[in-house]
């Protein structure tokens, strides 16, 4: 499960990396080799007391990191608590980081995620069990009974299930609350969305609008700019100035010119076609100034009807968005608040009855669940060869005893201080 430890600047280490095998692994040495040091730092990783003491001389800080790759059944108890602290990785791998800092606040991460020394703790609590003073053995911790009662029982996915119906009772619970509010504040807020709503549709907006109103108002106030200059180029296009030609009648004049010269001279009835067309297209031209012309007027009463327009427009962007669209969807929002809260007695009994229904679920689900929870420790009871008649308690302190002391005489076998049998 702990794939890697590395140890800067604890104690009289400067820098330790320790990756570890998969099964036994075994870390020998003279005395004041520094073992001990290696389970301090365990020790610390897990969240144990901490002091400027044990940073070594001449440094600033000491650090502490585990990198752990739990398995499935340890993973479906922490995964809950990770992704409630938002901590779930989807590698299945863990990096614990503890650094003790001289004259400052201790930091703890969780997969580079600054946490508090509680959650390190609990977290840590899962991962290791350090056999000696059983500060860590997770064996002699009550809370973690029940843990180890239903792994052995393939009860954890009954149990998260449990969980999960809990949790939607509590979401159930909080949004009934929150439509239990005061009666006051619901009609104070009643009469805001009723105000904001009535505002916008009073505007009645079109998502186009504002653009709309931006090229007219242009237009209005240059309304006479624009009156001058197309009057004189349809003037100079179709009707010429005193003793000037006009365009058109110089182009027409160029045709009747191209038109005589073709029938002389075949090659130019290209050029003399081309020369037409141009004089359609100016004609066209002359028709469409002429009504561009006529069609402007300078009306300072709709500019000013535009200008407020305009304004109305803004003030509303300037409170409820920055768009036409996002006041318009400003609106519908609200209305839909103002729907809920005006339907909020029909909501209330629909929580109410989906509060019941996961009661129910809840009671059936644990009462299956506490059912099944005296037949495994049963079975477990009958595995360890104990009698039905001991406590949980002991039998569990009864199973740490036996564990520590089938851990220690493996060790006394590896290091040969006595025969094996």
């Amino acid at each position: 499960m702990l794939v890697e430890l590395t140890i800067k600047n604890l104690a009289i280490i400067d820098t330790l990396r320790l990756p570890f095998e998969p099964g036994f692994n075994v870390l020998t040495g003279e005395t004041g080799a520094g073992k001990s040091i290696i389970i301090d730092a365990v020790n610390l990783l897990l969240g144990g007391r901490a002091s400027a003491e044990i940073i070594r001389t001449g440094c600033e800080s000491a650090t502490v990191e585990g990198v752990f790759s739990p398995p499935a059944e340890v993973l479906a108890v922490l995964n809950p608590l990770l992704e409630e602290a938002g901590l779930l990785e989807e590698t299945g791998e863990l990096i614990l980081r503890r650094e003790v800092i001289r004259d400052k606040r201790h930091i703890c991460r969780i997969n580079g995620h600054t946490v508090p020394l509680s959650l390190l703790q609990e977290i840590g609590h899962h991962l290791v069990d350090i056999h000696g003073q059983g500060d860590h053995l997770s064996l002699l911790q009550v809370r973690r009974h029940i843990d180890f009662l239903d792994r052995f029982g393939g009860l954890l996915a009954q149990r998260q299930k449990v969980g999960a119906l809990v949790h939607a009772l509590r979401q159930v619970q909080s949004a009934l609350q929150a439509l239990q509010r005061d009666a006051r504040e619901l009609a104070r807020r009643v009469d805001l969305l009723n105000y904001q709503i009535q505002e916008i549709n009073a505007a009645a907006l079109r998502a186009d609008e504002e653009a709309e109103l931006q090229r007219e108002r242009n237009l209005l106030v240059n309304a006479e700019k624009l009156m001058r200059l197309s009057a004189e180029a349809y003037q100079l296009l179709a009707e010429g100035e005193e003793e000037q030609r006009s365009v058109m009648d110089l182009l027409a004049a160029v045709v009747d010119a191209l038109v005589a010269l073709a029938r002389v001279d075949e090659t130019l009835r290209e050029p003399q076609q081309t020369a037409e067309g141009i004089l359609y297209q100016l004609e066209e031209l002359a028709r469409m100034l002429r009504r561009y012309r006529d069609d402007l007027e300078y009306d300072p009463q709709r500019l000013e009807a535009v200008e407020e327009r305009l304004e109305l427009i803004h003030n509303l962007k300037r409170k409820y968005g920055e768009s036409i669209a996002e006041v318009l969807e400003f609106a519908a929002r609200a209305q839909a608040e103002l729907e809920q809260i005006s339907h909020s007695e029909e909501r209330q009994e629909e929580l109410r009855a989906q509060e019941q229904s996961l009661m129910a679920q809840i009671a059936a689900e644990g009462l299956a669940l506490d059912v099944s929870r005296p037949e495994v420790d049963a079975a477990l009871l009958k595995r360890l060869g104990m009698p039905e008649s001991l406590g949980t308690k002991d039998v569990w302190s009864h199973v740490a005893d036996t564990y520590e002391a089938v851990t220690t005489r493996a060790l006394e076998v590896a290091f040969g201080s006595v025969s094996c049998r």
